[in-house]
């Protein structure tokens, strides 16, 4: 009779993905195992440049915030205020996103993408430099790619 095994798949802090299996009697007959594979999250532009306004924001108001973290972060929001220039509720938007996420999201979704900052390769790279200076482990693993489909 085959064992019935639980299989139990779990990320931990640093993008690591694992595979714990278990069930009656594994250990003793040698079916328990741990499989650990890199696992790269492929970004889409626009959940990159979410994420990193997000965290970057967040970030900025620490005191222990690195001067590089800081410069990155007012970068990213400089080019995207003037990427959003002319956009009125998007502009709005990326200042209120921070303090209340779902209720600005759309706007700025919207906003960012009819400005055409999901294809400006300034702006994901500034994205992408801010979640890099923030979480440099991550960005070892591959967890800043982008999905440029």
């Amino acid at each position: 009779m085959a064992d019935d095994l639980a299989s139990m798949r779990v990320r931990d802090h640093s993008g690591i993905r694992a595979e714990v299996r278990s069930g009656p009697g594994a250990a003793q007959n040698g079916t328990a195992r741990k499989i650990v594979e890199p696992q790269k999250v492929i970004m889409e532009p626009l959940s990159l440049i979410l994420t990193a306004v997000v965290a970057g924001e967040s970030k900025s108001e620490s005191s222990t915030m690195q001067a590089e973290v800081a410069d990155d972060f007012s970068a990213l929001h400089a080019a995207l205020r003037a990427r959003l220039a002319g956009h009125d509720d998007a502009l709005s938007a990326l200042e209120g996103y921070i303090d209340h996420p779902e209720a600005h999201k759309e706007t700025l979704v919207k906003g960012l993408q009819q400005a055409g900052a999901t294809g400006d390769g300034d702006v994901l790279r500034l994205a992408a430099k801010v979640m890099q200076s923030l979480d440099p482990e991550g960005a070892a693993n591959g967890n800043y790619v982008l999905d440029r489909g």
